[in-house]
Order: C-alpha cells, then sequence, then structure tokens
C-alpha cells in the first residue's frame, strides 16, 4: 500500500529542478527519438563536469522518451524493495514493532522533501537505497541461487550508481568479512569484485576529480539552529545507533548474545563501519539532507537489530508490537495521502507559474508575482515540493516575488523606511534598495510588540511597473507561512 502511495506522488509530481537542468538543451518534441538522443547527449556531458555516475544517465529515457507511469512505477517497485530488503535486514518480524520502526523511518526519516520525487533525485537516492540494501541482504545471505553474470552485473551497477552509497558499502562488506574471520565465497567475491569495478568507474570519470575537489561541505549556518540541524539531524540515525553500539556491549547479557552470533555481531559492526565512512562523506561533502539518506537507512536497520537483543520476547510485546505496526502503517498512510493531496494543488500551482513565465519570458523579464503555498511542516512531513516555488532551486533562472510587491512604489505612502534605511516596509513585505552581497545576508526583524527574529533570508531582483530596479528581501521565516507583521527590520553585519 505504502508504495502504490509514493507510487502516485511519483506521477503527479511536476518535471522541476534538477529534471529542467537536465532538459535544458534538449530538442524535439518531448517522447520523440530527437528528444531522447538529445537528453542522452546531455546526460553524458554531465559526466564530464558534474558526476560521473551511472544513476544521471539511466535516467535519460524517463525524462524524455517513456511516460511518466513507468517512471512513476518504478519507483514504487524501488520502494517496494527498500520496505522488503529492509526489514529482511533488520530481522524484524512481519507486523511487529521493529517493522514499525522501519516503516516510520522510511516514511519520516527518508529526506523526501529534497525533490526526492523528482526523477533526477529518485534515481540518485530512492533506486540508489534499492540497490544498497538488496545487493547488502544478497551478500550476507549466501544462499540465494542467483546466476554468477546477473551477480556481477548487479554489482557492478550498484558499485557504478552513486559513489555516498556504493563506498561506504563496499567498506562495510569487507569489515563484515573481517567480523566473520572468513574468506569471501565464491559468490561474495564475484559481488566484492562487481562493486569495485563500478566505484573504479566513477572514479576515472573526468566530473569525479573535479567535483571532489570542488564541492565543499555547506554544513555550517549563520542561523545557529539551521548548523545544528544540518550536523545532527540529518544523520541522527548514526548517532542513535552508536550510542546504541556503545551500550549493547557494556551490558554483559547482551554482550554475550550479540558476540554468541557471530553473523549478527559482522553485520552490526559492518553497519557502523558504514555509518564511519557515511558520515565522514556527509561532513566533507554535505550538499543537503540527502547526504545522509544512506546512513539514515542502514543505521536505522542497526538499531532495529540491537533492539532484538534488548528487549525479551512475551506475549505483551507481541501484541504491542502489532498495535505499534497498526499505527506505524496509518500514520504512514495518512501523512501520503496528505502529500498527495497538497502536492495535486502544489502542481497546479506550478503549472499556473509556468506560463506566467512563459509571458514574462516573452517580455525579457526574469520574475513573475505569484504568491505560492507557503512551506508547511505537518503530517505530510514536506513531502510536497513546497521548496518548488519558494527557492530560487525549483525555477532555474526566473524569480518568484510576493504579488503584493507587484503595485511597489518608493514614493507610496504606504511605504515605510525601517531604521536601516537600505529597507522599506510595503504591505507586510522588505524592499532593499542596494544590491545585497553573494555572501550570506541575515535579517532581523522587529515585530509590532517589540519582539524580534533573526532569519536567513533570499534576495530576488525585480523591476516595479514604474521601470524602478528594487529588490524584494524574502526572509525564510516567511517562507513557512509564519504569521509575522514587520514594523522594523535591519540587516545583520551588513
Amino acid at each position: 500500500m505504502l508504495s502504490l502511495l509514493t507510487g502516485w506522488m511519483f506521477l503527479i509530481t511536476p518535471v522541476c529542478a534538477d529534471d529542467l537542468w537536465y532538459l535544458a538543451d534538449s530538442t524535439g518534441c518531448s517522447g520523440s527519438w530527437e528528444y531522447f538522443v538529445s537528453t542522452v547527449r546531455t546526460c553524458l556531458d554531465h559526466w564530464t563536469f558534474d558526476t560521473g555516475r551511472l544513476s544521471n544517465m539511466a535516467v535519460a529515457p524517463f525524462l524524455s522518451l517513456l511516460p511518466r507511469w513507468v517512471f512513476a512505477l518504478t519507483s514504487a517497485v524501488a520502494v517496494l524493495l527498500v520496505l522488503v530488503a529492509g526489514e529482511k535486514l533488520s530481522h524484524a518480524p512481519w507486523i511487529s514493532g521493529r517493522a514499525a520502526m522501519w516503516i516510520l523511518a522510511v516514511s519520516f526519516l527518508f529526506p523526501w522533501f529534497e525533490f526526492l520525487f523528482t526523477i533526477i533525485y529518485a534515481s540518485n537516492y530512492v533506486w540508489a537505497s534499492a540497490f544498497l540494501l538488496v545487493w547488502l541482504c544478497l551478500f550476507v545471505t549466501d544462499r540465494r541461487r542467483i546466476s554468477t553474470p546477473l551477480l556481477l552485473l548487479l554489482s557492478v551497477i550498484t558499485g557504478w550508481w552513486h559513489e555516498g552509497m556504493s563506498v561506504p558499502l563496499l567498506c562495510a562488506s569487507v569489515i563484515y568479512l573481517l567480523v566473520m574471520r572468513c574468506l569471501p565465497s565464491r559468490r561474495q567475491g564475484v559481488m566484492l569484485a562487481g562493486l569495485c569495478i563500478g566505484i573504479v568507474v566513477i572514479m576515472l570519470m573526468p566530473a569525479f576529480g573535479a567535483m571532489s575537489q570542488a564541492r565543499e561541505a555547506n554544513l555550517v549556518k549563520s542561523v545557529w539552529i539551521e548548523t545544528l540541524i544540518n550536523i545532527v539531524a540529518f544523520n541522527i540515525a548514526f548517532y542513535l545507533y552508536a550510542v546504541a553500539l556503545l551500550i549493547a556491549m557494556s551490558f554483559k547479557r547482551i554482550r554475550l548474545r550479540l558476540t554468541a552470533d557471530r553473523h549478527n555481531l559482522a553485520l552490526c559492526v559492518g553497519i557502523f563501519a558504514f555509518g564511519i565512512v557515511s558520515t565522514a562523506i556527509y561532513l566533507r561533502y554535505f550538499n543537503g539532507a540527502r547526504t545522509g539518506a544512506f546512513s539514515q537507512l542502514l543505521c536505522t536497520i542497526g538499531l532495529i537489530r540491537l533492539w532484538g537483543m534488548f528487549l525479551r520476547p512475551s506475549s505483551q510485546s507481541i501484541i504491542g508490537g502489532r498495535c505499534l505496526f497498526a499505527v506505524a502503517l496509518t500514520v504512514s498512510a495518512v501523512s501520503l495521502i496528505s502529500a498527495i493531496t497538497v502536492q495535486t494543488r502544489l502542481t497546479r500551482e506550478y503549472e499556473e507559474v509556468t506560463s506566467l513565465v512563459k509571458a514574462a519570458e516573452a517580455r525579457n523579464q526574469n520574475h513573475v508575482f505569484y504568491d505560492p503555498t507557503p512551506i508547511n511542516v505537518g503530517i505530510d512531513a514536506m513531502k510536497p515540493t513546497y521548496m518548488l516555488l519558494n527557492t530560487a532551486y525549483g525555477l532555474r533562472g526566473m524569480d518568484i516575488i510576493p504579488s503584493e510587491l507587484e503595485t511597489f512604489e518608493y514614493a507610496s505612502s504606504e511605504t515605510v523606511v525601517c531604521r536601516d534605511s537600505r529597507l522599506v516596509i510595503y504591505h507586510n513585505r522588505l524592499v532593499c534598495r542596494v544590491p545585497i552581497p553573494d555572501r550570506r545576508v541575515d535579517i532581523t526583524i522587529y515585530q509590532p510588540d517589540s519582539t524580534s527574529v533573526t532569519s536567513r533570508l533570499r534576495h530576488r531582483p525585480f523591476v516595479t511597473s514604474r521601470g524602478d530596479s528594487c529588490i524584494a528581501i524574502i526572509p525564510h521565516i516567511q517562507q513557512f507561512g509564519t504569521r509575522m507583521t514587520i514594523a522594523d527590520a535591519e540587516f545583520v553585519d551588513f
């Protein structure tokens, strides 16, 4: 049921964000062979400067040739594989408290809010997660009969798909074998060889060296709470797992149970190794919550395995686990249904803005006036594309300006000059008189009751109806639909 609901979300999410980037140079009609070939050419070009991942080439037919429902169905299958393989790796009984924990992790811990229902990001993170868990499941359960060529192909694809997943996976697999104190079987050897081949292919791509040196972590923000969220929240599963593993080794009873089963110990230590390597990548190349997506999933599996050792099974715990499973399934389904409802509205808004964009381009303007649905943190866990029209990332090259500023004039009687004379207030919106530097700038907003709040901001240039060039100042706090009256404002350190 959950995979079908997520499939519907994939279906109704519009082509946007990086999907538009990869389609920018495509020629011909959508769905035509010419359109497909030009998109493949763009994907090949990205291998020279952006990324050498197979995930960014595999999307070409989904972007340009195949109907949207094929992508939605493929992604729904990937989600199903994540749910099933995750339960097998976590050793969680069906309809249990541990299974509930896994469902909640996939529904709410996975960073769906970072455009993961779009084609490019689904391939890089949703499909990649399916490859990760299926590959590891096959590697540690060495009894499944799958042909060697198929295993080799799967392993090469897994290694090549996304280096943020395959490099930690390789380390975890080696640690698993070391703790098992055994050489890899023929089957495991083939899988490791294929994984290594895929990783080497990524490293040989021209884009790998350039991006590894040029890309910098974006962890630290000017507002401390955002920095704390970036460092802790988006990789919380690893920190919890590290603490749980330390506690488990501190209690003799649990330590004996853990070490008595060599396979279980090896997998738990391997997952810990995956978390360490993944966290190192996360801290070095952080570029959003999606950077920690793989660590979040696999370390949750580790937590679930340890949970089974902390708790002794009883009839009450089994009944309680089944009730928890029902609650988790219901909450996850409600979250997705809510997300589908909101996404339907957001997609309609996106279509409206797209028509406005075409008209603006005809007038040689790079902005439109529109009020999109504000970002909402609710039961949908921000799965819909709230950020599509609320950030500069959604529509590349086009700024969305609040509609209140369409009639803005500096000389208007409704324009109020702030204590920082570079800022004015018009219809509870802020406008700046001078250019904003490229570096991050904060703003302090004062409300009528003398309370104040400091927020990061987005600045978007626009032209008034009289032809005056202005800069709209949009504090992040206003993009979350916060009801606040701006009485005064001033820049911080600018």
